[in-house]
């Protein structure tokens, strides 16, 4: 198995970060017309939000950099 460079750890989780970021912004732009809709709805934004919350957490740590 390969090794991934730290670079590209560090850049994947960058991009990681900043989709989930800007999902859980974009999903308040959408407004559910069915129940199961709300339910999906309410679903995905809280898995946007909590992994928003765990790349900043990660990024608090230093985790997303190269120095800390």
């Amino acid at each position: 198995m390969a090794s991934i460079s730290r670079t590209r750890v560090i850049s994947l989780n960058r991009i990681i970060a900043t989709l989930s970021v800007a999902a859980a912004f974009l999903s308040y732009a959408v407004q559910p017309a069915s129940a199961i809709g709300w339910v999906v709805d309410i679903l995905v934004r809280a898995y946007l939000h909590f992994v928003a919350g765990v790349m900043a957490h990660e990024s608090v740590h230093g985790h997303l950099g190269n120095t800390r």
